[in-house]
């Protein structure tokens, strides 16, 4: 089971969705230094402590994320930012 698991409907579309997910993963790697490659439709962001699923579908975008021991306090910091950022990229 996921340290966090997010999930934003939205009216973007897949392209949008993608966009979106690219756009959350990109805030996140100011901080966390994540390296992200695709596949398929689900972005995969990985970091020291960090593993990332971002899932583009074109309704959704679905984030989990597995933490490390050292990252684990700050899982809820991180599951606000976000949410945060989820938020201001899926809106319609």
């Amino acid at each position: 089971m996921p340290h966090i698991d997010v999930t934003r409907r939205h009216d973007l579309g897949l392209a949008g969705a993608r966009l979106a997910a690219e756009e959350v993963a990109d805030e996140l790697s100011g901080h966390l230094a994540l390296r992200t490659h695709w596949e398929g439709d689900t972005l995969i962001a990985r970091g020291p402590g960090f593993n990332g699923h971002f899932h583009a579908a074109p309704d959704s975008v679905r984030v989990t994320v597995d933490l490390g021991l050292v990252l684990r306090p700050l899982r809820r910091s991180i599951r606000s930012e976000i949410d945060e950022y989820l938020d201001r990229y899926t809106e319609v």
